[in-house]
């Protein structure tokens, strides 16, 4: 879990949060909730699992998920830096 979540729960734990921060940390975990399905979305998708092909010229053209190696997975996981 990210920094900016564990700050969040901290802040929504404690008595007088204002209905303002409640809006921007909201808008915050909506957004971060998009990021996420994002890059899950690549990995759900049936075409990111075409197969293989290597093309006449000697070319390799790999399945979308193996040239990937999990880089979405990982930046998702790591806060999209």
């Amino acid at each position: 879990m990210s920094d900016k979540i564990e700050e969040i729960k901290r802040r929504h734990c404690q008595l007088g949060d204002s209905g303002l921060q409640r809006l921007i940390d909201r808008a915050y975990l909506l957004a971060e909730v998009e990021r996420l399905r994002k890059a899950l979305a690549f990995y759900a998708d049936q075409r990111s699992y075409r197969t293989t092909t290597v093309h006449m010229s000697g070319h390799f053209a790999g399945q979308p998920v193996m040239i990937d190696g999990g880089a979405q997975a990982r930046k998702a996981l790591e806060g999209g830096r």
